[in-house]
């Protein structure tokens, strides 16, 4: 049987060695860059592309980096990087999501042993964006771009994980 306290400890564990894929997107970022350089064409909901298929799959960033270099009125947009095309992509894909939700909507896939029942109502507390699991008293939180996890049957503070984008990755390519 499994203390709670090895739980914590397992799950830390195997939780720091997960990599980091390339290319990951995030939807917040994607948000913002798209609120800020593509609304006032494109509307939102983005409405107004000539061809909504370019943003399927993973060429959606290089299809938007044609669809800028081909066309005079968004080549002011020529200086988006690379990464920032990747995150509106992100964003045009989810737009009704956050990378928070997305980072523990995969964690309860990949751990639904630690984080149960899955779906749990996200909430604010003290500065964290966090779900509590009451199966297994566990919480799993976002406060300042960290990730932390915190087992309701072990006395102390939230165990500091890792930066979220690290697992924002992890969720990404699983498709979340």
């Amino acid at each position: 049987m499994t203390t709670p306290l090895l739980r914590t400890a397992l799950l830390a564990g195997v939780l720091a060695g997960l990599a980091l894929p390339a290319g990951a997107g995030s939807v917040d970022k994607g948000r913002t860059l798209y609120l800020n350089n593509c609304l006032v064409c494109h509307g939102m909901p983005p409405d107004q592309l000539s061809n909504p298929s370019v943003l399927a799959g993973t060429d959606a960033p290089a299809n938007i980096r044609h669809a800028i270099n081909s066309q005079v009125q968004m080549r002011h947009l020529a200086t988006l990087t690379d990464t920032d095309l990747a995150n509106i992509a992100t964003f045009l894909g989810k737009p009704s999501t956050t990378d928070a939700d997305r980072t523990f909507d995969w964690g309860e896939t990949a751990y639904p042993e630690l984080l149960a029942p899955a779906k749990a109502k996200s909430a604010v507390y003290d500065g964290y964006y966090y779900r509590y699991y009451s199966t297994t008293n566990v919480y799993i939180g976002i406060k300042n771009g960290r990730l932390y996890f915190l087992d309701g049957n072990v006395p102390g503070e939230p165990l500091d994980l890792a930066p979220a984008d690290y697992y924002l990755g992890q969720a990404e390519a699983a498709g979340f």
